[in-house]
């Protein structure tokens, strides 16, 4: 009885999304069809994405960092959660700080399109760039000291969100006019 509604909890539209996590939903989609278990489902989905629990290849987290980007009407805290869980894979996973770093660059490069937020990450976003020249030909392994908590918390303590928004209310990254 646990296993089915395990099943069904794993089958609701909001369980396992393509857009929060692409290759979990690719593997949902796989296993879904053959399997009437929820445990079983869950077992096949985590051990299918982890080596040491008999996956057959490791995961590459090139991809997910390639493809790593806003989401239409996404909160900033969404964002920064997003790419947060991100960052614990690479950790995970024991991956020089290349992947770590180019997310890094990522996270700053989505949140330095809002005119808005220029104020509050000129430093990081300078530091970033900094960075990238002068490693340009090892920035696979040298870390970007800068961390996902740096630049969210650089925001939030800069909190110019005049059109209403306050530093206890994430601001939407992306509206209609793409302006926060």
């Amino acid at each position: 009885i646990y296993g089915k509604e395990c099943l069904t909890f794993l089958q609701k539209d909001d369980a396992i999304t393509q857009e929060a996590s692409p290759i979990a939903y690719e593997k949902f989609i796989a296993h879904s069809v053959t399997v009437n278990n929820g445990f079983d489902l869950l077992w096949k989905i985590v051990s299918s994405l982890s080596p040491k629990l008999g996956g057959h290849q490791p995961l590459s987290l090139k991809d997910p960092v390639d493809k790593f980007g806003s989401i239409p009407n996404e909160q900033l805290t969404e964002l920064y959660v997003r790419a947060s869980r991100l960052i614990q894979e690479i950790v995970i996973s024991n991956d020089t700080p290349g992947q770590s770093n180019f997310l890094k660059g990522r996270f700053i490069d989505i949140l330095w399109k809002y005119q808005r937020l220029h104020h509050a990450l000129n430093t990081i976003y300078q530091g970033w760039n900094k960075f990238k020249r002068l490693h340009q030909n090892n920035l696979h392994v040298t870390q970007f000291k800068t961390t996902l908590e740096d630049i969210y918390t650089a925001i939030i303590d800069y909190g110019d969100f005049s059109s209403g928004f306050v530093p206890s209310c994430s601001p939407p990254l992306a509206t209609d006019d793409a302006i926060i």
